[in-house]
């Protein structure tokens, strides 16, 4: 999908096209209705840990070494090596 899309931007489109607009438009209102049903504590939860992984962050290059990771609490490292990979990290 990368490539697709490297390609469409160094061609100089300024726009989408419409099927990838509308294949956008359509992604994004799934992902709303997921949204919808995640109880509010749990989107809370992600919020103050994406907080805390920004806050320990201290190089600003989007991945925590190991030394960062000290930066926060164990449950927070424990998701973050499960999931890590998955954001970019």
């Amino acid at each position: 999908m990368r490539e697709p899309l490297k390609k469409l931007v160094e061609s100089g489109v300024k726009e989408p096209l419409p099927e990838l607009a509308m294949s956008m438009k359509a992604s994004r209102d799934r992902m709303n209705h997921f949204l919808v049903l995640v109880p509010s504590d749990e989107i809370a939860k992600i919020d103050s840990w994406v907080k805390a992984l920004k806050a320990a962050d201290v190089n600003k290059y989007g991945v925590l070494d190991p030394e960062e990771t000290k930066g926060v609490n164990q449950e927070y490292q424990d998701l973050y090596r499960k999931v890590g990979d998955f954001l970019g990290g």
